[in-house]
């Protein structure tokens, strides 16, 4: 895939953020550590938007809803709008899900507007068995001939989405003030969250 179908498609769902994964910094952000399942990551699509991208190719835009749900017997704080994709995973339905494969990286960094927001937004506090619902936008290149073999395309068919959620931007620079405040709040949440399979049609 060009740079020029890729910046397309980014271009029309929106900046997001590098894949940073977990920092060594993060360590010294928790006492202690609750396992990654105590923070479950759900999706629905709620809208679509089809575009011709060039002459083999549309691009697709997705506006999902994200969903959070403390599972631990503890406080998760999460920083100001935890919505940023910064990879996604599309799987046939017939094949298995693998995280080491097959992912789309966006490999954008965060612009002025979201760090200035990330500086001066109130972190989300998740009670123990509550949820909190955002918006967020995902998308992916679709060739229009199923007997086509472009790179980075994607085929007609059924298959199961899951994005991962960035909820640091990079440079420590940035989010090194807020450990200090923000972690007597409850367990201060320093991964990169992966969402639960959502089965969704590309046609």
């Amino acid at each position: 895939m060009n740079i020029s179908r890729r910046a397309f498609l980014w271009q029309s769902i929106g900046p997001a953020s590098l894949v940073l994964g977990n920092r060594a910094a993060f360590g010294a952000a928790n006492d202690d550590k609750i396992p990654d399942s105590a923070l479950r990551l759900t999706t629905r699509l709620i809208s679509s938007e089809r575009h011709r991208a060039d002459t083999d190719l549309d691009s697709i835009t997705w506006t999902l809803g994200l969903t959070y749900l403390n599972l631990s017997d503890r406080a998760i704080v999460l920083p100001p709008s935890p919505s940023n994709v910064i990879s996604h995973w599309l799987t046939r339905a017939d094949e298995t899900w693998d995280l080491k494969k097959g992912s789309t990286d966006t490999l954008l960094l965060w612009d002025a507007t979201q760090r200035r927001y990330f500086r001066n937004g109130t972190p989300v506090i998740l009670k123990p068995g509550r949820t909190v619902s955002l918006r967020t936008k995902d998308g992916t290149f679709i060739a229009r001939d199923p007997g086509s073999k472009i790179s980075g395309a994607t085929l007609p068919g059924r298959y199961s989405l899951r994005i991962q959620v960035n909820l640091w931007p990079d440079g420590e620079d940035v989010h090194q003030p807020m450990y200090a405040a923000w972690r007597t709040l409850g367990y201060l949440w320093t991964g990169s969250p992966i969402s639960e399979p959502m089965d969704i049609v590309i046609s």
